[in-house]
């Protein structure tokens, strides 16, 4: 019976130690997945922070970029970058703009850093996390357009000598003839201003007036010698401004149909008849004034960037006849 005792005694406390030992462990077991737990949610959260972090810094460094790249074109370095730490604070205020450098390419490279606190990282004995972002970008005269397919955009077939925007009295928004049977003694004889893009001949000529060329143009293009008619009025008629009150020189929607993107041509160089002449830049014209058969074709020279409806290569250091553009480059 003693014995029996001792026995019912001893399997008792076996079995308490056994449970205060399984208590420990479990103790133990969830420490170990608490760790665990806040490492995967700073792993989720904290490192999702970081890339939702790093995207945003990647667009306020675009846009600085774009900016100051623009500034530094027309401008000093200062003022462009001020216009970065401008943009980029307009983002947030937090960024830190660790550099502007203006390279010898005449591109510019923005670069920022941006401290991100932890949520759950912390608890592990890590506080915050930096990331970092730079873009450059790159500003300057066209040198080549493409036009995109199924919308007005790229090279209007019409060209101007160089000779009447190098004029020391040319001005952006007076009023210019630029297409004239006076064009035969400028360009040459039997040319009237305009151009074979793509292919000769009026149907040609009309539906590039009508649409743009869709084809790239740089450096050399065939002029298209001949009078106009009335085809080709009519084609022009079709880009008149459609806007109320009409757009001017001054104030322009971006996407009016009456601005044509026409091509420079070099000067000191008759060209007779169908003739190869060379491109030296590009420039947009507003149109506003058709007289019949097109015989006179009148507008305004004004400053702009390229449309968006057309590709383009930029030349930085090219001879700026009014037509810029900019893009990011990395």
């Amino acid at each position: 019976m003693i014995m029996s005792k001792l026995f019912s005694d001893k399997l008792i406390s076996n079995i308490l130690r056994f449970k205060r030992d399984q208590n420990g462990s479990v103790l133990v077991i969830m420490a170990v997945a608490l760790v665990v737990i806040l490492g995967m949610a700073a792993l989720v959260v904290d490192v999702g922070a970081l890339v939702l972090e790093k995207g945003r810094l990647q667009n306020a460094c675009d846009a600085a970029a774009l900016a100051a790249v623009r500034v530094a074109y027309d401008d000093s370095q200062t003022n462009a970058r001020n216009e970065a730490e401008k943009y980029l604070d307009e983002n947030d205020a937090d960024y830190e703009v660790d550099n502007v450098i203006f390279n010898s390419d005449k591109t510019v490279t923005v670069s920022a850093s941006s401290t991100v606190n932890y949520a759950f990282a912390k608890v592990l004995g890590i506080y915050s996390g930096t990331v970092d972002a730079n873009a450059t970008a790159v500003y300057g005269p066209v040198k080549s357009i493409t036009g995109k397919k199924g919308v007005i955009g790229g090279v209007d077939p019409i060209g101007i000598s160089e000779e009447v925007v190098r004029d020391e009295d040319f001005e952006f928004g007076k009023e210019y003839t630029l297409i004239t049977a006076d064009n035969n003694d400028i360009i040459g004889p039997g040319n009237f201003g305009f151009l074979a893009l793509g292919g000769t001949g009026n149907d040609v000529l009309a539906k590039n007036i009508e649409e743009g060329c869709k084809t790239e143009v740089k450096s050399k293009v065939d002029t298209e010698p001949g009078a106009a008619g009335n085809k080709i009025e009519t084609a022009l008629k079709e880009r008149k401004c459609p806007h109320t009150p009409s757009c001017t020189p001054t104030s322009f929607k971006k996407d009016c149909p009456s601005l044509l993107t026409v091509v420079i041509l070099e000067e000191g160089i008759e060209y007779n008849g169908r003739d190869k002449a060379k491109i030296v830049g590009f420039a947009t014209f507003l149109l506003s004034y058709i007289e019949k058969n097109a015989k006179s074709v009148k507008g305004y020279f004004i400053e702009r960037t390229v449309p968006k409806n057309s590709e383009f290569v930029i030349d930085p250091g090219g001879e700026d006849f009014g037509l810029v553009a900019s893009r990011l480059i990395k």
